[in-house]
């Protein structure tokens, strides 16, 4: 640490306690909770407290509500939720509405930060941002930051009433900006992600922790921390490469899902099937290639490490939209169906020079060191003259 920062540092921990940050997430597990618990990692414990505030644990009945209806909207309806994901007429539709309906999920949330002694907040979700932002970039507990873990930024987010926007690169700035975001107050820092993604780690190291083959073409399916995506599908249209690949699946917390892979791939040397693990760095490590729905954090990770992104069934909305982002910029390619991803990944385990485009692609746009970078900011707003005035004001 230079001279002048560390005396900085010394002189901020001599005048202060913690200072507690609300980081708020949609639910448990999610890679909105991902990229919140990987921001809180880089948060000097000196400095901040660490609040967590899961919003289905604030809201009990509505965020079960909001997760059967989005499921089931995505099973039965998909058109209707792409449609209804970033049109402008339903968002303009949903911002005059808010008048009626937010504020009282805002003095719930309110209540509960004020219980907790929150003075900053860090929301990785836009629901909690229309909630709580007010047109001085602040709430009643302080500073509110929105980080968008997507590669494009949709139109529920507010274009005012924030301190800091944060997105993964120009793509999501200008989404914001349309928004209505000033583009002084927008950062792209990238989409945050937790340490064991940060840094790069040996493939073969990795599959032999996992008990797998460390010389064989690896390729992992991930369906996110809901195990969604057609990975049943997929499995079964890769199952006769085994033994030529290997294969691993994360299933999420999808028990049923994750039983009927067992099912099908049960007894086979070279298949392996994951519940839900909190820590999926070895198994992309593990990888040569990650296959399945480009959840924004997912494939942020993929980044992290560089391994290349083979798209397959992403779910309507901003998948979809991640899905061309990737695709456009050559980090990513994509398979109308299952049996098309056989056919990709076949050809990369025969070939697998034809990946190095992809992978230098990738360098290009992997932002490793997000969390981090989010953080110093956030840290340099929390500690500026102007919010320690106030602060010895409270």
């Amino acid at each position: 640490m230079p001279a002048g920062a560390f005396i900085l540092y010394k002189s901020i921990m001599r005048r202060h306690r913690p200072l507690k940050a609300a980081l708020i997430y949609s639910c448990e597990p999610s890679g909105h909770s991902s990229a919140a618990q990987a921001i809180a990692e880089e948060l000097p414990p000196e400095l901040v407290e660490p609040v967590h505030v899961n919003l289905s644990s604030v809201f009990p009945s509505f965020g079960p509500f909001v997760a059967r209806a989005y499921l089931q909207m995505l099973k039965k309806t998909p058109a209707v939720w792409s449609y209804a994901y970033d049109n402008g007429l339903v968002a303009m539709a949903a911002r005059s509405l808010r008048g009626a309906v937010l504020p009282y999920y805002s003095r719930r949330l309110s209540a509960y930060l004020r219980k907790r002694g929150v003075r900053a907040v860090i929301s990785t979700h836009a629901a909690a941002c229309q909630m709580l932002a007010s047109d001085g970039g602040g709430t009643a507990h302080g500073p509110l930051f929105a980080v968008v873990t997507d590669f494009r930024a949709h139109s529920y987010w507010p274009g005012r009433g924030i301190k800091a926007w944060f997105t993964h690169d120009r793509a999501g700035s200008d989404d914001l900006r349309k928004n209505g975001a000033p583009a002084e107050k927008i950062f792209a820092c990238g989409i945050p992600v937790r340490r064991g993604f940060a840094a790069p780690r040996s493939s073969e190291a990795e599959r032999i922790s996992l008990g797998l083959d460390p010389r064989l073409f690896t390729v992992l399916l991930a369906g996110g921390s809901k195990g969604l995506g057609e990975l049943e599908e997929a499995a079964a249209a890769l199952k006769p490469l085994l033994g030529k690949i290997q294969l691993l699946v994360l299933c999420g917390e999808n028990r049923k899902l994750s039983a009927r892979l067992e099912k099908l791939l049960g007894g086979k040397r070279h298949a392996r099937v994951f519940n839900y693990c909190r820590d999926t760095s070895p198994h992309l490590a593990a990888a040569d290639i990650v296959a399945g729905k480009p959840g924004g954090v997912t494939a942020a990770e993929s980044l992290a490490l560089i391994k290349p992104l083979f798209i397959f069934a992403p779910l309507p909305g901003q998948e979809e939209r991640n899905a061309d982002f990737l695709a456009r910029r050559r980090l990513a390619l994509k398979a109308d169906n299952a049996a098309g991803l056989a056919q990709l990944v076949k050809k990369a385990a025969g070939d697998p020079a034809m990946l190095d485009p992809m992978k230098k692609a990738m360098t290009a746009f992997s932002r490793p060191r997000a969390a981090r970078d989010i953080a110093a900011r956030v840290l340099e707003e929390l500690y500026s003259p102007s919010f320690e005035k106030g602060r010895k004001t409270c």
